[in-house]
């Protein structure tokens, strides 16, 4: 269905929530004309039959009532398919008023259903319609059973709902019933039945009949009905009077219309007369028939035919009656019996009997019982003349026209008469055939109708039959060839001979010429051939190696191929390979080319034979027999002590190499010579470094080598000869043979460093503070001291380990106007401008730069935020529509104003992008009043990616996000998870200010100065919780940004005096939180969030703020900037030393001791990589870790404790008893999941042991399925340890698709006790 069909919904049915239903067929007779008798033809609608009920017959879609609720469409009550709606334009589209849906109706397909592109018969989609329940909203049109129509008009709130019941009328045998139909619920239609002639009305079957045994009733529409007519034939009785001198039989009850025999037996001396009284069919007959259609009384009549004398001779007996003549006479049409002489006084019968197409009229004479009577009697008491007169019959022709044409000629006409009628077909239909009697031809369309008595005679049509005719060209055979209705499709094939191939059908109106199986429209008599061709076999010749072959080519099927294999100098043919081939040893023979062919010439090369002498001092391998012209590997190994010389005998291709190739043209004798060894150290260093201890060396000496890398290169391994530490700048090597090695460097890149996993960057930030107020006020120092360097001195020497650094862009401090655009709505096309409309003050940029250096040159971990207190009317705006800095979304300001925030990320991280990662990007500070959760997925997804081009340590640095719409804890909870799992170095923040009326009591509209209940400290958990639930399962660490509380009473550090916070009173605070109270919400704060491995930054404004951490009042100097315009004059850093100020001026100590005395880490914090527990700090210890015994060995696996510790409180110690290999005691770390192909996995480990231990480390591959990963053991060199922590690094760049990967330390050589820390695995993208 197209989508302009489907729009159709929103502007058809409208009426119906307030269009009454009307009953009528007007919208549909509108368009129709009569065919025959009650059946109409509808010009788009087709063929049906209207007997007047309401309810019509459907020539495809049988039953249906039609109504017309605006005179321009139609609802069809369709027989078990509920209600449909269309109009002409539509049709055959139809919308089912349940499905809520359209349908395409074909007569032979069913129902069409566009959404599943598929038909539906009509007993599938009935089925489906009566398991929906009807809808209950009130523009229900109506329905078969329970359905309500019920017009939607608001303002009447009594409307009532109308119910339809449809009433179901059937007739047994002998009648007829009517009153069937559709019926609004609670009225009496009534129902009448009419019986057949020589029948009568018995009673009604079904439920709700007013009276039952009432032919006319009525019945009662509170549900569907289904009543049954029952009629019965009835009896006739037929009495039988037997006169004197004889007896009768056949008298019975007998059923309407039938036959009765009856029977008259004369007494001896009696002879039957006759039978009087009506319906005999011979009254003269003593055995006939009589016709019950009424109760009859016959009498048979006898009379006495003896004559007797008694002994006096006196004679008695009967004598004749005196004979009356009766005449008859028959007038044009007809035909009498009963003429004849009868006894003075008698009755007698006279009948009258009308000719074929005539009938009685009456009798003229006298006597006449009933002159108007056919049958009757005449009394004969005279002679009687009379004469029976009749009339020519008129006779009524009915003509019907079936579907596909009409008919002409219905009329009355005289009996006998020929009536002309003609049968006219539609277009694509034929006439087929007259149905009904008295036709003079039934198969002419015109012809003549003989009316000897009433006709009803039907037109038959047929869809006209065309031929198809089908040919088949030489090499194949065709099927579809047929008679086909007009129309139609039909299927056609061409079906190729063995050795030939379809080409294409020739002929018209092919669907498609060049399918072998596809259709043709028969809407005329078509003629069509299938072309084939012969195929042609493609014959592939191949030789093997020593030879050539001729007589590969394309060949017509069946033909016989020459071939011909030729062996190479020094080959000989053996045979072909392959089907077919005549004689398959035959170098020269013939192949049937009965399909496409593959063979294969096979030959075999000579054999030559290679001798090999060990000269003194080493031995050879290599002498063998080889096929001729091969290359025979051989190779000459010198004796410990010894070194390989040269080669003497057959030419050889260098003679000095000890493993080469010889060529075996012919046969060879060759002798190796060795002389004493003296090794030749050479070492080579890559670009990034120098290399010192090469040269020549006694045989088995041990000597010492350096590599020492660049500055900004790390060595990285020595590659070659076997050494003591492979991954150790100074080792040694022993000497057995010339050795080469070669010390590899490489630059230390700044993404190498940028990729800090965010887990272990937030477990490094740990306790923090902001420098609030100062880069981000609007100019430097207007709310707090100006930075300086020894505002970050202070912070590392109080062992704060990270700050965040608010700065903000606006003002002059970005060029580029947005407040020009339109604020409308959908304006947004109306920018058309770029990131680089929007230019940064590159000095404001200096100044931002000076104090990062500063901080991280002091080790802290620096979060630059853009704090931005302008955003809403600067940047970001608000998405709540009732607030006065709104601005809608889709408005050209909103869009510039976004990409002047993109323009002022990208200067930043392009200024920053080589910084360590240590220096870490916020991207926005509390969007969540500014925008929506949604709107801010949109800034993070827009904004990272922007931030990752810029390069660098860019690609990897960590960012700090957050999400929209919501404030506090559940800020971070709105981050879309597709964002998140999108980049793998993100951390998530929020601030937490709750309540907000203790943490802000200094102002004038809190007055909540004391804090600590256990419902309070319970809040902070609950709400810590919830971040860390959310935290855990989208596998991202946190950032408390920021909290804090007011300073206690409200106490101001830099001027000594109570600081109120209400612009509109003077005055000076008498609030604020008690100090005890501010402690112990800074110290609980701080131990939540570090307990659940939170990273964290308190809000610290400088001395004159509310909220007073670092106190220092000496950093409050003159700036040489000029922050209005941010252009730079001369600026000299303030000369600054390390404060010997004692801690009571520099710090509000007891907040500082809550934040930082307060809280532990969570043991084996952020989610396990690629080794876990690197540094055995887990609890247990050996979480993550399992000793494997291989074989009989012997080891022990436990905790060596802080003493043995490089790091921390815990290390690994192995103790290993037996000396049964390296491989056999195993320190293995849990298996790690995830595919690292193409990626470079570097081990670092920190070892040492009580006595001189060998081990290796070693890396478990496991290779996804399929794929063949060669070792899957890399392992490297064997390390040995001494009694300090040595580094020992061992590399491996996974070469192919993995599923997992696991970390092992393999001992067991001999005897140790090995002591292992601080394990690190890097993964490099190379």
């Amino acid at each position: 269905m197209t989508n302009a069909f489907r729009k159709c919904l929103f502007f058809v049915f409208p009426f119906l929530a307030s269009s009454p239903l009307v009953e009528s067929l007007d919208y549909l007779n509108k368009d129709a004309v009569a065919v025959s008798g009650d059946w109409k033809r509808n010009s788009w609608f087709g063929y049906y039959h209207d007997g007047g009920s309401g309810w019509i017959y459907h020539s495809e879609l049988k039953w249906m009532y039609p109504s017309s609720p605006d005179g321009n469409s139609s609802w069809l009550y369709l027989h078990e398919m509920d209600w449909a709606w269309t109009k002409a334009d539509f049709y055959p589209w139809l919308y089912f008023h349940k499905l809520e849906d359209w349908r395409y109706y074909e007569n032979d397909l069913g129902f069409y259903d566009a959404q599943t592109e598929s038909w539906e018969l009509r007993e599938v989609l009935s089925e489906q319609l009566s398991q929906i329940e009807p809808r209950p909203e009130g523009n229900s049109i109506g329905e078969k059973s329970s359905s309500t129509y019920e017009p939607k008009e608001e303002t009447d709130s009594n409307q009532t709902q109308l119910t339809y019941y449809f009433l179901t009328i059937s007739s047994g045998q002998g009648g007829s019933a009517s009153g069937e139909g559709n019926y609004f619920e609670g009225t009496n239609p009534v129902i009448s039945s009419t019986p057949d002639k020589g029948h009568e009305f018995l009673h009604w079957t079904g439920d709700g009949v007013a009276d039952a045994h009432a032919s006319t009733t009525t019945v009662t529409m509170d549900q569907d009905r289904n009543l049954n007519a029952n009629f019965v034939i009835q009896q006739k009785v037929l009495y039988l009077n037997a006169g004197l001198g004889g007896s009768v039989t056949g008298a019975n009850t007998y059923d309407y219309g039938s036959e009765a025999s009856i029977s008259a037996l004369a007494d001896k001396g009696y002879q039957f007369l006759n039978w009087t009284g009506d319906g005999v069919a011979d009254v003269n007959a003593s055995t006939t028939t009589v016709t019950m259609d009424q109760d009859r009384n016959l009498a048979a009549n006898f009379r006495n035919t003896t004559i007797t004398a008694d002994q006096d001779q006196n004679i008695t007996g009967s004598f004749p009656i005196l004979q009356k003549v009766l005449s008859l006479n028959a007038g044009l049409g007809g035909s009498v019996t009963g003429a004849n002489t009868y006894d003075y006084g008698s009755e007698a019968n006279i009948s009258a009997v009308a000719n074929t197409g005539y009938q009685f009229i009456n009798w003229t004479g006298d006597g006449v019982g009933d002159v108007n009577a056919s049958t009757t009697t005449v009394t004969m008491d005279q002679d009687r003349n009379l004469t029976a007169n009749f009339v020519i019959q008129q006779k009524v022709l009915s003509l019907n026209a079936g579907l596909g044409g009409s008919v002409t000629g219905a009329n009355t006409y005289d009996h006998g008469s020929e009536a002309n009628i003609s049968a006219l077909p539609d277009t694509g239909y034929q006439f087929l055939n007259w149905t009904g009697g008295g036709v003079t031809d039934a198969n002419a369309s015109a012809t003549t109708v003989t009316m000897d008595q009433d006709r009803n005679l039907t037109a038959n049509f047929a869809l006209q039959q065309k031929v198809l005719y089908l040919n088949a060209g030489l090499g194949g055979t065709v099927t579809g060839a047929n008679t086909y209705d007009y129309g139609s499709k039909a299927n056609i094939s061409a079906l190729a001979d063995t050795g030939y191939q379809f080409i294409n059908w020739t002929g018209d109106d092919v669907e498609d010429a060049n399918a072998s199986i596809t259709i043709v429209t028969m809407d005329q008599d078509r003629n069509l051939t299938a072309n084939f061709a012969i195929q042609q076999k493609v014959l592939s010749l191949n030789a093997g190696l020593g030879g050539t072959v001729n007589g590969a080519n394309t060949y017509d099927y069946g033909i016989e191929a020459n071939i011909s294999a030729l062996a190479d100098t020094g080959y000989q043919f053996l045979n072909w390979t392959g089907d077919e081939v005549t004689d398959a040893n035959a170098s020269t023979t013939t192949v049937t080319m009965d399909q496409d062919r593959n063979l294969t010439a096979n030959f075999a090369i000579q054999q030559k034979v290679l001798s090999l002498n060990a000269g003194f001092g080493g031995t050879v391998t290599g002498a063998n027999t080889y096929d001729y012209g091969s290359e025979a590997n051989i190779s000459a190994v010198a004796n410990t002590g010894y070194q390989f010389l040269n080669w003497t005998g057959d030419q050889v291709t260098d003679a000095n190499a000890s493993t080469i190739t010889v060529t075996m043209d012919q046969d060879r004798n060759l002798t190796a010579n060795f002389s004493l060894l003296q090794p030749i150290l050479t070492l080579t260093a890559q670009s990034g470094g120098s290399v010192s201890g090469g040269g020549t060396y006694s045989y088995g000496e041990t000597v010492t080598i350096v590599a020492t890398p660049d500055s900004d290169f790390r060595f990285l391994d020595w590659n070659g000869s076997r050494v003591a530490n492979s991954s150790s700048e100074t080792t040694t090597i022993t000497l057995t043979g010339d050795s080469n090695l070669t010390a590899t460097f490489e630059a230390i890149p700044p993404t190498l460093a940028g990729m800090i996993d965010p887990h272990d960057m937030v477990r490094r930030m740990g306790r923090g503070i902001n420098l609030g107020n100062v880069l981000s006020a609007p100019e430097e120092g207007r709310w707090a001291p100006a930075a300086t360097e020894q505002y970050f001195m202070d912070l590392a020497e109080a062992n704060f380990t990270n700050v965040r650094i608010p700065m903000d862009f606006y003002g002059s401090r970005t060029s580029g106007d947005t407040s020009s655009y339109s604020t409308l709505a959908n304006s947004s096309a109306d920018f058309t401008g770029s990131m680089d409309d929007f230019v940064v003050s590159s000095t404001y940029l200096d100044r931002i730069e000076e104090v990062v250096t500063w901080s991280l040159n002091q080790g802290l971990i620096t979060v630059l935020d853009f704090h931005g207190s302008d955003l809403k009317t600067e940047f970001l705006h608000t998405f709540n529509s009732t607030n006065s800095d709104y601005l809608d979304p889709t408005s050209a300001r909103r869009a510039a104003d976004m990409t002047k925030f993109k323009s002022i990320w990208r200067a930043i991280a392009t200024r920053f992008r080589d910084y360590a990662p240590e220096l870490i990007f916020e991207l926005v500070n509390e969007p969540y009043f500014e925008l929506s959760a949604a709107e801010m997925d949109t800034l993070n997804s827009e904004v990272i990616p922007i931030i990752r081009a810029t390069g660098g340590n860019n690609v990897y640095r960590n960012l700090i996000v957050v999400g929209g719409g919501e404030n506090s804890y559940l800020a971070p909870q709105q981050i879309n998870p597709s964002i998140l799992a999108g980049d793998a170095n993100l951390i998530a923040t929020f601030h937490y200010y709750d309540p907000f009326k203790f943490t802000s009591s200094q102002r004038d509209q809190y007055d909540n100065n004391t804090w600590g209940t256990a419902d309070e400290i319970l809040s902070v958990q609950t709400h810590f919780d919830s971040v860390k639930n959310w935290s855990d399962e989208q596998e991202i660490p946190i950032y408390l940004g920021e909290f804090g509380a007011d300073n206690a009473k409200g106490f101001d550090y830099g001027s000594g005096t109570l600081r109120k916070i209400n612009a509109n009173t003077s005055g000076f605070a008498d609030g604020g939180p008690d100090l005890a109270s501010r402690i112990l919400y800074h110290q609980q704060v701080a131990e939540e969030a570090i307990s659940r491995g939170f990273a964290f930054s308190v809000w610290d404004s400088g001395p004159t703020s509310n909220k007073t951490i670092h106190k220092r009042t000496d950093s409050n100097e003159s700036s040489n900037f000029d922050f209005n315009s941010f252009s730079v004059t001369s600026y000299d850093p303030p000369s600054v030393t390390a404060s010997t100020t004692p801690d009571t001026s520099t710090w509000v100590s007891e907040i500082k001791d809550a934040i930082l005395q307060n809280g532990e880490w969570p043991e084996c914090y952020g989610p396990e990589g690629l080794i876990k527990n690197p540094t055995f700090g887990c609890s247990p210890f050996d979480d993550g870790w399992s000793l494997k015994l291989v074989s009989t060995s012997s080891a022990q696996f436990t905790n060596a404790g802080s003493a043995f510790a490089r790091t921390g409180n815990s290390a690994a110690k192995v103790t290993v008893q037996t000396d049964l290999g390296h491989n056999k005691v195993m320190l293995e770390n849990r298996v790690y999941p995830g595919d690292l192909n193409g990626k470079r996995v570097t081990v670092e480990a920190w070892v040492k042991s009580e006595s001189a231990a060998e081990f290796r480390l070693q890396l478990k591959v496991i290779p996804q399925d399929g794929v063949d990963y060669g070792n899957q053991y890399p392992t490297s060199d064997v390390y040995s340890s001494g009694s300090s922590y040595e580094r020992y690094v061992f590399r491996h760049t996974v070469g192919g698709a993995i599923d997992s990967i696991q970390f092992k330390i393999l001992m067991g050589s001999a005897p140790a006790t090995l002591y292992l820390d601080d394990f690190s695995i890097t993964i490099e993208e190379l």
